[in-house]
């Protein structure tokens, strides 16, 4: 009787999964974004399994990258201080897998939490933009929002960001690009 119930368990969920991972396929990107967790705390910490994730390309949700002299990565990309209790946070991502184009291009297109913009770098090498900033598109993004993480130090949970196409990212006239080569590119900590 208890292997029969026992049987019976793990079938159930097993199906349970099966179906879970069926609804989440058809889920379109907005759906996808609407159900991530969109907040970090004020003082989150250097997290090495987050950013070995991102490098794997196997993380999705909220994420912090801070850089030199504890300033974020922050919205309109510039940097910004780490927020402190109570204050807005803008210098929270969202980190969500795609693919792009026949071969498949892979990696991720990095949200902001409460909008359908995304990071674009301008012909996957210049400046950063907002991808669909006047909310015009209901498609996915393409290769100029895709972004890959590359592992610099996973014990100090440090990454640099690239266009999967293109350049790496750096600050430069106060301002974030996308438009380094790996050695000039910024070194980010992962929280």
């Amino acid at each position: 009787m208890k292997k029969i119930l026992l049987l019976l368990l793990v079938t159930v969920f097993s199906l349970t999964g099966i179906i879970q991972a069926e609804e989440s396929k058809d889920l379109s990107l907005r759906e996808k974004l609407a159900k991530l967790k969109k907040t970090l705390p004020a003082a989150a910490q250097p997290d090495a399994g987050k950013a070995i994730k991102l490098a794997n390309s196997s993380y999705k949700g909220p994420f912090r990258l801070v850089g030199e002299k504890d300033q974020c990565l922050g919205y309109g990309y510039k940097p910004k201080p780490l927020p402190s209790a109570g204050q807005m946070d803008e210098t929270v991502w969202l980190a969500i897998q795609g693919t792009y184009g026949p071969k498949p291009l892979i990696g991720y297109w990095i949200f902001y939490p409460d909008v359908y913009h995304c990071w674009q770098a301008e012909h996957f090498n210049g400046p950063f933009n907002d991808w669909n900033k006047d909310d015009s598109h209901d498609n996915e993004p393409q290769d100029w929002e895709m972004f890959a993480f590359i592992l610099v130090d996973a014990g100090k949970a440090t990454v640099k960001v690239k266009n999967a196409l293109g350049g790496y990212v750096r600050l430069t006239g106060g301002k974030y690009a996308c438009d380094a080569s790996e050695a000039d590119a910024a070194v980010f900590t992962v929280e």
